[in-house]
C-alpha cells in the first residue's frame, strides 16, 4: 500500500511541475477531437502531442478506448477496451533543469537509456511511469493495470514515448 501511495503521490507531483512549468500561457479550451488517424491536441499549452489512437493501440497490443484530453489540455487519457490497463500521456514545455528537478522528487527512479535526451522509468507493482525529455519538452507515460508486467509496461511506454519523439 505504501507503494501505491508512493507512486500515486509521485506522479500528482509530476503532474503539478509541469502544470506549474506552463503556466503564464493563453488559456484556451482543451479539444477532445481524437480520432483513429489524428492527432490530438492540447490547446491549453497550444502543443500537439503527436501519437495516433492507432499508435497508441499499436504500441500497447491491443485495443483502447477513444482517448481524450484531460487535465486542462495538459494530457491524454486512454483505457484498453476491457479496462484492466490505463495509459496517461502527458507532454509539456520544460528545460533540461524543470526536468531534472521534478524526476529528482521522485523516489526509486531509474534511468531509461536511450530514449530522448534524458529518461528515466519508475515502477510499482502495476503501475509504470516513463519520463523523457526531448528537445525542449518534457513527456511523461504511465501505465497502470491488473496483472501487467515491469518488462510489458516499460516496453509499451517506451514504444509511446519513442514513437512522440521520433515526431519531433
Amino acid at each position: 500500500m505504501k507503494r501505491v501511495c508512493s507512486l500515486v503521490m509521485a506522479m500528482v507531483l509530476c503532474l503539478g511541475v509541469l502544470f506549474l512549468a506552463g503556466c503564464g500561457k493563453k488559456e484556451e479550451e482543451p479539444t477532445e477531437s481524437f480520432t483513429k488517424t489524428t492527432h490530438t491536441t492540447a490547446k491549453l499549452l497550444n502543443i500537439e502531442i503527436p501519437i495516433t489512437h492507432i499508435e497508441i493501440e499499436s504500441a500497447m497490443g491491443f485495443e483502447v478506448e477513444k482517448p481524450t484530453v484531460i487535465n486542462d489540455g495538459q494530457s491524454v487519457f486512454t483505457r484498453s477496451v476491457d479496462g484492466k490497463v490505463s495509459i496517461n500521456i502527458s507532454m509539456t514545455e520544460q528545460t533540461a533543469d524543470q526536468f531534472s528537478q521534478s524526476v529528482s522528487k521522485i523516489p526509486g527512479v531509474k534511468e531509461a537509456p536511450n530514449l530522448g535526451e534524458k529518461a528515466y522509468w519508475k515502477w510499482e507493482k502495476g503501475n509504470g511511469a516513463l519520463f523523457a525529455l526531448n528537445k525542449g519538452y518534457g513527456i511523461s507515460c504511465t501505465v497502470i493495470g491488473t496483472g501487467i508486467s515491469e518488462d510489458t509496461a516499460l516496453i509499451d511506454s517506451r514504444a509511446i514515448v519513442a514513437t512522440i519523439i521520433g515526431k519531433m
